[in-house]
């Protein structure tokens, strides 16, 4: 993003087929850095990363995976006064493959979709085109949540419960805190497809109005502007899954992760997965398919620019702890 300290940097991976193009953020630039197993030359816009196999490609999400769960385990030290180290346990509501031993904490505004969508198919409980004509996302999540959720599949004695933990590969998805908030501003408080959503964003334009930083600042259909949004979001206690926080939905400091995917290295990140859990064929066509995200960097600054930064600041604080167990920066107008 423009004016971040979070910047971009972009790696050109060399494989025998060809390249890949990976970006990284500035901490995991940093992470590949220190590393010196790459070398790397820095130019004005972009980082060469000379490699010339796939193998080093593995090496290098392997150097990533480590730096962040070094990330996590610093923060939660850092965070937690007395952190006694985490546990080789499993969210009972993560969502599990049994066909392929893994389980994620498949966070909304973080392609809880697509893992959706995934694990119900691959492990035969629903269709391709069963899903594709699907447009109630509730029932589906109502039926994972039923048939293919950890708690609900692993239920025994502690020694066969600690057994299933054992033999999981434990996976969190986390993106920027800001552009996942924006993200959810946008599907649920803008979007007619949800009556519940829709009328809870007429709710909280009605009670947040009068904190407005300007009078014309409103949105359409008087529904909630973004300021408005996060004085809610900020006042709640009753907090949507669509916008708790990443620490509370997934706790990452008592539940150890084997695999922290970002939105950022999404394409790679996946990549590797599908390597990694040895996917066959038909299942890698299922499982993440190329996608376009609808929020971009830019977009999220001009919604931050339309609100005061004293707000930006306290929103910023209140998310502090994901900022900091995912190696986010933050922005630098703020």
């Amino acid at each position: 993003m423009k004016g971040h300290r979070n910047m971009v940097f972009i790696f050109l991976v060399g494989f025998c087929t060809g390249a890949a193009v990976l970006t990284l953020s500035s901490f995991d630039y940093k992470i590949i850095a220190s590393t010196k197993q790459f070398t790397v030359a820095n130019t004005k816009s972009r980082i060469r990363l000379q490699e010339q196999s796939s193998e080093d490609f593995k090496h290098l999400i392997g150097a990533l995976q480590r730096g962040r769960r070094n990330t996590i385990l610093n923060a939660c030290q850092k965070w937690i006064q007395k952190f006694n180290g985490r546990m080789k346990s499993t969210n009972p509501d993560a969502l599990y493959s049994t066909k392929y031993k893994f389980a994620v904490c498949d966070i909304p505004r973080c392609g809880q979709l697509s893992w959706l969508r995934g694990v119900l198919v691959m492990d035969g409980f629903l269709t391709q085109q069963y899903l594709a004509n699907k447009t109630e996302v509730d029932d589906v999540m109502k039926f994972a949540r039923k048939n293919a959720r950890f708690g609900s599949k692993h239920r025994g004695t502690q020694s066969a419960v600690a057994s299933w933990n054992k033999s999981t590969f434990r996976i969190i998805t986390v993106r920027n805190p800001f552009n996942r908030l924006v993200s959810a501003y946008r599907d649920k408080m803008l979007s007619n497809h949800n009556s519940f959503y829709r009328n809870m964003s007429l709710q909280i334009s009605r009670k947040f109005r009068h904190l407005r930083h300007e009078n014309v600042n409103g949105s359409r259909d008087d529904r909630a502007t973004f300021e408005d949004f996060v004085h809610f979001v900020l006042s709640s206690e009753e907090k949507d899954l669509n916008w708790k926080s990443f620490n509370v939905s997934c706790n990452p400091c008592k539940v150890t992760y084997d695999y922290v995917m970002k939105f950022e290295t999404l394409k790679e990140d996946v990549k590797y997965l599908k390597e990694f859990l040895n996917m066959t064929i038909s299942d890698r066509d299922v499982f993440f398919p190329d996608q376009d995200f609808h929020t971009t960097d830019e977009m999220v600054l001009n919604y931050f620019r339309s609100i005061p930064k004293s707000l930006s600041l306290e929103l910023y604080k209140h998310y502090k702890m994901d900022f900091d167990l995912f190696g986010y920066s933050r922005p630098v107008w703020l």
